[in-house]
């Protein structure tokens, strides 16, 4: 049961990296990159079956694992469906699945899931302790090496957006205005941009 979960969670990461470095190299063989990625991944992992390699499975776990999936999670689906707004996010749904969605789908995701997720977070907040491994307390260094773990993890989407902004910088201004316009924003394809702007117009 264990090494079936396992293998499930590991094709499940693998075909995200597989997904997000095809995208960014559309050019490259398919064989290359599931080698190159595959290959990295077993190079990491190595470090787990070290001498120190449970302590650094629980720092890993931890901060780059539980905290930056709270944070990130909750801030998504605040994001989405108070900002962008839970109307607009049906109608993409409901255009991609050719399905007017029910109350019940409204209700979750605009009331339940974000005062779930904020709910659960205040508490994980509110009950942070120092992190132990079994009986032992982690060193102050290695949970220094957790917090700066998480820091990168957080600031992701702040650096590719920077990233962005600095491919346009002739026209930051205007970047960061087309970033934040809803209007600007569709699927990537033209004909598929252009049903759904016919579609959003209905």
């Amino acid at each position: 049961m264990l090494f079936v979960l396992g293998i499930g969670s590991l094709v499940a990461l693998q075909g995200c990296v597989f997904t997000v470095v095809k995208d960014a190299f559309p050019l490259l063989k398919n064989w290359h990159v599931s080698l190159i990625t595959a290959l990295i991944g077993f190079l990491i992992g190595l470090v787990y079956i070290t001498p120190g390699g449970q302590f650094v499975l629980t720092i890993v776990d931890y901060f780059a694992g539980t905290f930056i999936f709270f944070v990130l999670t909750t801030t998504e689906v605040l994001a989405v469906l108070w900002w962008y707004g839970l109307e607009n996010f049906c109608a993409d749904v409901e255009f991609m699945l050719k399905r007017r969605l029910g109350l019940y789908w409204k209700i979750c995701w605009g009331v339940v899931t974000p005062l779930v997720l904020i709910v659960i977070f205040i508490y994980f907040l509110c009950s942070l302790e120092r992190l132990k491994n079994g009986i032992y307390e982690i060193p102050d260094i290695a949970l220094s090496f957790g917090w700066v773990l998480t820091a990168v993890g957080l600031s992701q989407p702040l650096i590719w957006w920077l990233i962005y902004l600095c491919k346009k910088r002739k026209g930051i201004i205007q970047a960061i205005s087309y970033s934040f316009c809803f209007n600007n924003w569709g699927p990537k394809d033209i004909q598929t941009h252009e049903e759904w702007t016919q579609f959003k117009l209905e």
